[in-house]
């Protein structure tokens, strides 16, 4: 496509006329370094700041259970297959319940109880009861499939968010099957939670198909937050050998995914946080604590060090608002 199609394309996208699938193709194929994508970067960094007024948001995930699980993804430190975990590890309730309180501050807008795939919902419905109200955050639920009858269950008691994707090559490099996540998808349409989906995990084998898929199913079920989630190289993991996407290849997805989500989504994280992303259309950083299933140990403090000041001053540091 030629540079003229492309300036068309994106002053489409600035105006919030919906992009066709074609055109998040496009754009994804452009070289990450080339002008033409500065460009790119440049119309969603601007339309970030238009659309959400210069807000920016910090989300923060605790991990609840280090567990080895038999779905066996192919990228996750969890799966039981790779042998990574040698002492199972859970947060207890009262632990979770502390972790909450010490995340529930006026900087932070949601915090995410993230789960492996067979947590039980009630033990997650009792800790939202236990909790609530909250005085700052919203809850978000990210936990394996579920009904429409938990999820008006979880919304009730305390979640007004579930994270929930079809990630990446479903059924192929996971042991889930994809029917099921679109029915866990349909569930919370059908309920009173919000969606959040990011495009996960991204790899470097992944095609500007497989993203433009994604996002446009995530937009089809109405997710009210989106972006871009790069995949770990997790030792010991079956997708180890296959390495991470570049920062400037992050940057350029995460741009794609804040032109394709339109005025309408407000939040666009990216994962993990970046300088120059947040000058790339996203306005949305996550802080994590306890099991990471992109690492191969617990993380009994913010992981890597990224705490709240720190998302703090990245996010100011790219002008945004808190």
């Amino acid at each position: 496509m030629n540079n003229a199609h492309i300036e068309k394309t994106l002053e489409k996208a600035l105006a919030d006329e919906s992009l066709s699938r074609k055109d998040a193709s496009v754009l994804l194929a452009l070289d990450p370094d080339s002008d033409e994508t500065k460009q790119l970067l440049d119309i969603a960094d601007r339309a970030s700041r238009e659309w959400v007024h210069r807000r920016g948001y910090i989300w923060a995930s605790i991990g609840l259970d280090y567990s080895p699980c038999p779905m066996n993804c192919t990228f996750c430190s969890l799966g039981e297959k790779w042998g990574i975990i040698k002492e199972p590890w859970i947060l207890n309730v009262d632990e979770v319940l502390d972790l909450i309180h010490h995340y529930d501050v006026p900087e932070v807008r949601w915090i995410t109880l993230r789960t492996s795939e067979f947590y039980s919902i009630d033990k997650l419905i009792q800790i939202a009861r236990l909790a609530m109200p909250l005085k700052h955050a919203e809850l978000v639920v990210n936990t394996g499939e579920f009904d429409r009858k938990d999820a008006c269950a979880l919304y009730e008691t305390g979640f007004n968010v579930a994270y929930h994707v079809m990630r990446l090559r479903e059924g192929v490099d996971t042991g889930v099957d994809p029917n099921e996540r679109l029915i866990t998808l349909e569930a919370i349409k059908q309920s009173p939670l919000q969606l959040a989906a990011l495009v996960d995990p991204i790899g470097p084998e992944h095609t500007d198909e497989e993203l433009v898929e994604a996002m446009f199913l995530h937009k089809a079920y109405g997710a009210a937050l989106m972006g871009a989630m790069a995949r770990f190289a997790v030792v010991g993991t079956p997708k180890y050998e296959l390495g991470t996407i570049s920062r400037a290849r992050l940057a350029q997805i995460t741009a794609v995914s804040r032109l394709v989500a339109g005025k309408q989504v407000d939040a666009i994280c990216t994962h993990p946080a970046d300088d120059r992303i947040l000058t790339s259309g996203a306005n949305t950083v996550v802080v994590e604590y306890g099991a990471i299933p992109r690492d191969t140990k617990i993380s009994q403090g913010d992981w890597k060090g990224f705490d709240i000041q720190e998302a703090l001053k990245l996010l100011r540091g790219a002008g945004y608002e808190i």
